[in-house]
């Protein structure tokens, strides 16, 4: 059947939550993490085939989460 092709380009606007905390092991080192959880809303996508008239529309939501971690060294 072949590949179908499509492609998107959008500026997003959204939001943004999250939050972290650290937390001291000894008096020069702590560790540190957070999470962020974004939600930009969806996007439309329309994909064709190359060699057939074969066209699909795609809604797909644009949202994901971000954790970080590390540590830190006092001096």
């Amino acid at each position: 059947m072949g590949a179908l092709t499509g492609s998107e380009d959008a500026t997003k606007s959204g939001w943004t939550a999250g939050g972290g905390g650290a937390v001291a092991l000894t008096p020069h080192i702590s560790l540190k993490a957070e999470a962020l959880y974004y939600d930009l809303g969806n996007i439309s996508v329309q994909s064709t085939h190359p060699q057939q008239d074969v066209v699909l529309f795609t809604d797909q939501d644009v949202n994901g989460v971000i954790a970080r971690g590390g540590i830190d060294y006092r001096f």
